[in-house]
């Protein structure tokens, strides 16, 4: 058994037993079949730096937005009553007869916290998809660890977020990896909505957030929207086993959900199978080739209108390694627009949009009422609009209003379904209000 010392000669790097061997450091609590003695070597070579600087409460290894003391110079200021006459300099003194403060980069750390999904549909795949959750959640949280920032593991089950206590050093690195072995996949459904917003309601400060999940929900986009609003870095890790990539399904079969207990009798045939893989690969290389057009407008960050829109900005954000902003829905109370819908973007964003040059991106845009509004908004951020992006853009509206607005429009697929004109349009040739089809509007069922 041996200890070797980190990639830069600090901390030492979890202990690795000779090959075949288990290793005998190993505590109780951590389970061999999740990290084994090749995933443990892997350890050492893992180092992380994040994007941008950030305010934390410990000294620590990250670059911080506040000054204070370090070797790393970062600026001068007039000197006031009551400074350190030690932060003088000198030697500005002596040239301009005038006192100035050497301010210098405080490091602090930051807290990252990892939401493991722990629904049942995780614990599905060959591998599991939770195997390969705990082994990334175990790696990223030791580079945490390694970069001195506190590191949180939190499990989401049912309808609450399980936190444990917060670990930070190296040393700490086998209570990580015992924390992440006591995640069970949960007995029942699980709502990742409610433990989403559970785990948002327990961060303090922001750090970064790093949700590892298959977002099998229908409202995934609001688990993002609830993790997005906490002002943290977000990170988002869609976990997808190779069967869910590619179906080794044939013949009569019924589906049964792993939460709920519900089945659905399906025929899989190759046309099926092969309808199945083609749409996945459309919607990946839709998807890159809408991140790759957008990459040439010095982008800063990527805002889309919730829901499509905001869950396919996410993913843009991430490829172009940017921010992700999103603006919601809501319904006026005057309710004077035609379809009583506004957007906004969260207060606590507003202020981190300032000065940026941001994408507005939607999934498809017809009218554009929803890229309208979040524009607007953006704007009203002193934001920088610099293009519009969708996957599928429908008919010539939308280009026309993005041509008004001096913004190129980009998109992967373009087709001419204009909107009806009033004529052609059913609910028109039926007389029907449209503030009847609103939720608020009279029931017509009866």
């Amino acid at each position: 058994m041996t200890e070797r010392s980190g990639p830069d000669g600090g901390a030492p790097a979890p202990p690795v037993a000779v090959a075949g061997t288990r290793p005998v450091f190993l505590p109780s609590e951590v389970d061999p079949t999740v990290f084994d003695e090749a995933f443990l070597r892997q350890l050492e070579r893992l180092l992380v730096i994040m994007r941008s600087p950030v305010r934390g409460g410990l000294k620590g290894g990250r670059r911080s937005v506040k000054r204070g003391q370090s070797v790393e110079f970062a600026d001068y200021r007039d000197y006031a009553l009551g400074d350190d006459l030690r932060q003088l300099d000198w030697n500005v003194y002596a040239r301009l007869e005038r006192l100035f403060v050497k301010l210098f980069i405080e490091e602090e750390d930051v807290t990252v916290t990892l939401l493991v999904d722990a629904s049942a549909s995780m614990a599905t795949g060959r591998p599991e998809k939770l195997l390969f959750a705990k082994r990334a959640a175990a790696a990223l949280g030791y580079i945490g660890l390694a970069s001195e920032d506190r590191v949180v593991v939190s499990m989401l089950a049912g309808r609450v977020a399980r936190r444990r206590a917060g670990l930070r050093g190296s040393s700490r690195v086998f209570r990580l990896l015992a924390d992440l072995s006591a995640i069970q996949p949960a007995d029942g459904p699980t709502d990742l909505v409610a433990a989403a917003r559970h785990a948002a309601a327990q961060l303090h400060g922001r750090g970064v957030v790093v949700l590892l999940s298959d977002l099998l929900d229908p409202a995934a986009d609001r688990i993002i929207r609830e993790l997005a609003a906490t002002g943290s870095e977000l990170i988002v890790l869609h976990i997808l086993s190779p069967d869910e990539l590619d179906p080794p399904l044939e013949g009569d079969l019924r589906l049964v959900d792993t939460e709920t207990g519900d089945g659905v009798d399906v025929t899989v045939d190759l046309p099926t199978i092969d309808a199945y893989r083609a749409r996945l690969a459309a919607w990946k290389a839709g998807f890159a080739d809408l991140a790759a057009k957008l990459s040439r407008y010095g982008i800063q960050g990527v805002c889309g209108p919730l829901t499509g829109g905001a869950f396919l900005a996410q993913m843009v954000a991430a490829v172009l390694e940017v921010e992700f902003y999103y603006a919601e829905r809501f319904a006026p109370a005057d309710r004077e627009t035609l379809y009583a819908v506004k957007y906004r973007i969260p207060p606590g964003l507003r202020k981190m949009l300032r000065g940026k040059n941001l994408a507005i991106v939607d999934d498809v845009i017809n009218a554009g009422s929803a890229v309208r509004g979040t524009l607007a908004e953006a704007r009203a951020c002193d934001a920088n609009p610099m293009v519009v992006g969708a996957l599928l853009v429908l008919g010539s509206t939308a280009s026309r209003f993005v041509a008004g607005q001096n913004i190129p429009l980009e998109s992967v697929a373009h087709l001419p379904n204009d909107l009806w004109p009033p004529e052609e349009c059913p609910l028109c040739a039926s007389h029907t209000p449209l503030e009847d089809l609103t939720p608020e509007g009279p029931d017509r069922s009866s």
